[in-house]
């Protein structure tokens, strides 16, 4: 599992390099564990991602309890 400063540096770069961005193509392995599960295929979530904009980013939570 990783630690808080690991996913808060990859949170920090996704941020800086990604969001804004449509993605051009994506590969989604046809894998009927993963994707019959919620009744989808590999295919059709490459359909579903291809040239959408990525969104921002939720805010971690900064304090634990």
């Amino acid at each position: 599992m990783p630690e808080i400063a690991e996913v808060a540096r990859v949170v920090h770069f996704l941020r800086l390099k990604l969001v804004g961005k449509r993605i051009a193509s994506a590969t989604a392995v046809d894998d009927n564990n993963v994707f019959g599960k919620v009744g989808t295929t590999g295919p059709d979530v490459e359909k579903a991602l291809k040239g959408k904009k990525v969104g921002g980013l939720p805010a971690l939570v900064t304090s634990a309890v």
